[in-house]
């Protein structure tokens, strides 16, 4: 299709002229008087036309930035945040954790200047110096625990600068402490036993003395005057105190009272059934020894007849405390009777006078491996009068004529730090 271009009608492609105006088809209109000259500045008003438009979007583009920009320096407070400038740390053990919290200021500073460009130096470090940040809790923490982390600023400053703090508070959880482990207080523990049973002392041996185990205090709840048999219980503590022990080693003592037995140990004898035949045949031989050795040392022995010497009985006296010279004696007690011989003169005995001999043992102990012994064996005990007497001198004859006096001097008299028992024979006999 094709168009006039006198009058712009639409025509055939092929015609010649246009079937309205009649101007040839491809003919250039004449111009009009004074046209001429308008069509030659036509083109110039057209690139004017293009710079005004031009010019009229940069000016609007200059007054949009300007009126940005006084929206931005002249809007509402801009917001900043602390958060990413917290920083927090845990360690410890569970149950009893301990919370690290500091602030890096230089990174606060960078959050202020992002948020408001325009602050001054001075005016951004006003504002981070009057950051506080603080924990709920600090201490004796567990894993899991929340924490509430909270921030103060002060308020005037921000609202002179613009300002608006991001977050005043948020939630921290605890996690990385230590599980606290427990021990064993008592492994390589034991007690010493030591002297004779019922005087044995207690002392704590421990193997391990350094790190969790050197701050282990142990109490004995008996200390002395322990028999074989006795148990005697032991108490575990914390030197200091619980907290401060979980703190240095991470762990809690377990099972904090034991109980340890005297089981071995040398024992002093209590009762005359402790003395096992061997022994008891031992000791009976030698207070013979002692008894026959007195007898035959008598000034004017001849003047005197006795019959065999019997065996009466025993006793055993035991210390009621530790401190006395002789923890425990025996005294074995034999029997004979005297006569004057014939043509004895100046001899006071009575014949068939019956005279008691009292042998004493000291410190008698049976020893773990069994065997009996004892400290030291006295003479003939007592003095039972005159056995010849004229207006010279006179011969005393030892030991007891009266059971009675025997019983008072040999162990009544010593009631009151001794404990005693008798044999079967000797009780038959006092």
């Amino acid at each position: 299709m094709a168009f006039c271009t006198n009058c712009g009608t639409q025509t055939d492609d092929n015609a010649k002229v246009c079937p309205t105006c009649g101007q040839a088809m491809g003919a250039v209109p004449a111009a009009a008087p004074g046209m001429q000259a308008k069509a030659a500045k036509a083109p110039m008003d057209a690139a004017k036309k293009k710079k005004l438009l031009i010019g009229l979007i940069a000016a609007v583009v200059a007054v949009l930035a300007i009126v940005i920009a006084v929206v931005v320096l002249t809007g509402g407070p801009k917001t900043f945040s602390v958060q990413n400038a917290v920083i927090l740390n845990t360690d410890g053990y569970d149950t009893l954790g301990r919370l690290e919290l500091r602030t890096d200021s230089e990174q606060i500073e960078l959050n202020i200047q992002a948020a408001n460009p325009g602050l001054r130096e001075n005016q951004i470090y006003e504002i981070v110096r009057s950051v506080k940040v603080s924990a709920s809790e600090k201490e004796g923490l567990s894993n899991g625990q929340e924490i509430r982390i909270s921030v103060s600023v002060n308020e005037q400053l921000l609202e002179n600068n613009k300002l608006k703090l991001a977050e005043n508070e948020w939630t921290y959880t605890v996690s990385g402490l230590e599980e606290i482990k427990t021990i064993d207080p008592f492994e390589g523990v034991t007690v010493e036993f030591t002297g004779a049973s019922p005087f044995l002392r207690a002392e704590v041996k421990r193997e391990k003395t350094d790190g969790a185990y050197g701050s282990i205090r142990y109490e004995l709840e008996k200390k002395d005057h322990i028999a074989v048999g006795e148990t005697v219980k032991v108490t575990a503590n914390y030197s200091s105190n619980e907290d401060s022990y979980i703190k240095n080693y991470g762990a809690v003592l377990g099972a904090k009272e034991k109980n340890f037995s005297a089981e071995a140990a040398d024992a002093y004898l209590t009762s005359p059934t402790e003395l096992d035949e061997q022994t008891l045949t031992r000791m009976q031989r030698e207070a013979l020894d002692v008894i026959e050795a007195y007898l035959a040392k008598l000034d004017y022995a001849d003047n005197i007849t006795y019959d065999a010497l019997t065996y009466e009985g025993s006793a055993v006296l035991m210390g009621k405390d530790s401190y006395y010279s002789d923890q425990n004696f025996v005294w074995l007690v034999y029997s004979a009777s005297f006569s004057p011989v014939e043509g004895a003169e100046d001899c006071p005995l009575e014949p068939g006078t019956i005279n008691y001999f009292p042998i004493r043992f000291d410190d008698v102990i049976r020893y773990q491996d069994g065997t009996v012994d004892y400290a030291d064996r006295s003479g003939v005990q007592g003095n039972s009068g005159a056995l010849y007497d004229n207006a010279w001198w006179g011969q005393h004859l030892s030991g007891y004529e009266d059971t009675t006096t025997m019983m008072t001097d040999l162990i009544r008299k010593l009631t009151d730090k001794y404990d005693y028992e008798l044999s079967e024979e000797l009780e038959d006999l006092f």
